[in-house]
């Protein structure tokens, strides 16, 4: 089962590489090696609980995100998630602890 988990996700990555248009002729010295630089979409495997893995997509193009649960026994996977995060970075803050962002701002402007 661990060897079918391992080739499915292989196989994600795969798609998701074969589907950013990687596979041109590129000397790799001359590729950006910042993940995703490129517009490729990032695959992210990530531990789960119970023999789970978590497969995290991430389209810096459309700016959004997927995840996916993968069952270790049965290698089914889940679509768990899919989220369009534009217009949460057009956030100053949310959520965020003391001092915030206007605070730092306002105390450097007044140096």
């Amino acid at each position: 089962m661990r060897a079918a988990l391992m080739g499915l996700l292989f196989g994600v990555v795969a798609m998701a590489w074969l589907g950013s248009g990687a596979t041109t002729q590129t000397a790799q010295a001359q590729r950006n090696g910042v993940p995703g630089a490129g517009g490729e979409v990032i695959a992210i495997p990530l531990p789960g609980s119970d023999g789970q893995q978590i497969v995290v997509l991430v389209d810096p193009v459309q700016r959004s995100l997927a995840s996916y649960q993968v069952d270790g026994k049965t290698a089914q996977v889940t679509l768990r998630c899919v989220r369009n995060f534009r217009w949460d970075l057009q956030l100053d803050d949310y959520f965020g602890t003391e001092p915030t962002p206007e605070k730092i701002q306002a105390m450097l402007q007044s140096r």
